[in-house]
């Protein structure tokens, strides 16, 4: 889940990871990411946002429709034992997963972010928001989740723009 979040934060950057690493690790991105936008982010700062950029995507697909039930693997990988290495023999549980990273990713049974979850990084979820049931939900309403201030205009913004509105907003 850490290496998700860093991932992410990483992507919210603008830089893709997979160019032979020309745009450097996260840490190295973090001072000029501060320079450019004028605030004093830390790495710490960084991986928050990939968080929270990875629970607004996941109430996006969520609110497209998606499930628990898209949440898979290749058959090969749920059927086909590993041949080699430490690994050998052995076919991946995703049924013993699941739970465990939902609950590490502070999400339901049914992988969707927990009220306490967006809490705990800034967001108001709005009274009245069933988040076992975005799909019945008005988009502008599901993403209201976040800052609704934030989500004014969505043509313009990006969901590293979405992410990154809780570290402007002024420090208690």
């Amino acid at each position: 889940v850490h290496e998700q979040n860093r991932t992410t934060a990483h992507d919210n950057t603008g830089i893709c990871m997979f160019v032979g690493g020309s745009g450097g690790p996260l840490e190295s991105l973090v001072p000029c990411t501060a320079a450019a936008r004028g605030v004093a982010y830390t790495i710490d700062d960084f991986v928050r946002i990939g968080e929270r950029t990875w629970n607004l995507e996941r109430l996006f697909n969520l609110k497209a429709g998606l499930t628990k039930a898209d949440d898979t693997l290749p058959q090969r990988l749920l059927k086909d034992a590993h041949k080699s290495g430490p690994s050998a023999g052995v076919v991946v549980d995703l049924d013993a997963m699941l739970p465990v990273y939902y609950r590490e990713r502070g999400w339901s049974e049914e992988g969707v972010p927990t009220r306490e979850k967006l809490a705990e990084r800034g967001d108001d979820v709005r009274e009245g928001l069933e988040l076992d049931d975005l799909r019945n939900q008005p988009l502008d309403f599901v993403l209201g989740v976040f800052d609704p201030a934030a989500v004014h205009d969505l043509r313009n913004r990006t969901m590293a723009d979405l992410a990154t509105s809780e570290l402007e907003r002024p420090r208690p």
